[in-house]
Order: C-alpha cells, then structure tokens, then sequence
C-alpha cells in the first residue's frame, strides 16, 4: 500500500473528513470537504484556551481546527474566536479561528470545526511541521 493510500484511509478516521455536519444555521447536513489532512490528536494532547474556556484539540492542520464542546457551548458558525491561544507540543501559538460547524460526533460532546482566520507567524510552519510528523508516525504505525 502506497502511502498516499495510507493517508486517503486514515481521512475518515474519527469523523475527521468526510461525515455528514450539521450547521446549527441550516439544521440539514451538509457533506464535508477539506483541501488539507487534520492529523487526530490524543485526548488531552493540546488544548484551544480563549479567556477563562478550554477546549480539547481533536484534530489540527494548518488551516484549521477540531476541538470538542461540551452540550450547551454557546459557539455558532460564523463567530469568530479573537485572541486564542493554542497549545500542543510544548508550545503555545497566538491564533483567531472563525467557527465553521457544530456537530454531534464526539461521544457525549460536540465537535467544533474551526478555520484558522489569523494566526502567529511561526504557526504555519510549526502545525506543518507537526503534521508531517504525526502522519509518519501514523504511516508507520499502519504499516506495523
């Protein structure tokens, strides 16, 4: 199996490309379309901070973000999150992200897509690069 194979599989691994999204805006599903790969992230492995609120990173790219709300989260697509700061691999990155969907696949919570609107200058290289890494990591582990 090529790799690029691997990777094509792995798109539809914990909802993270591909599964029907329920925009609160529109209550019909719509299916989901991504230009790059969101790696999943581990539980607790980075987190989205904005204020005194937290929320678990599911899945990263450059371009985007998937983090987990607990029921009764009062963020709507459209709204957009100023002043983040997001956490993973030792490192916090300054970012802004605009909500792009809320959906219920998450077991008991519900999943947050967000696209990165603003970002610290080294965020894209580092999440690139964190990408990279991970997807390896993934590869290897598949081909194992």
């Amino acid at each position: 199996m090529h790799e690029q194979d691997v990777v094509e599989s792995l798109v539809r691994v914990d909802g993270t490309e591909g599964d029907e999204l329920l925009f609160w805006a529109e209550e019909e599903p719509v299916d989901a379309v991504r230009s790059t790969y969101r790696v999943p992230l581990d539980a607790q492995e980075a987190w989205l901070r904005l204020g005194e609120q937290s929320w678990p990173v599911l899945d990263i790219s450059r371009w985007g973000l998937g983090i987990a709300l607990e029921d009764g989260a009062l963020l709507e697509p459209g709204m957009v999150l100023e002043g983040a700061r997001l956490e993973v691999d030792g490192r916090t990155l300054a970012v802004d992200v605009e909500v792009v969907h809320v959906s219920a696949d998450v077991g008991e919570h519900l999943r947050c897509g967000l696209a990165v609107v603003r970002a610290a200058e080294e965020f894209g290289s580092f999440v690139e690069e964190f990408v990279t890494r991970r997807k390896a990591r993934i590869v290897g582990e598949a081909h194992a």
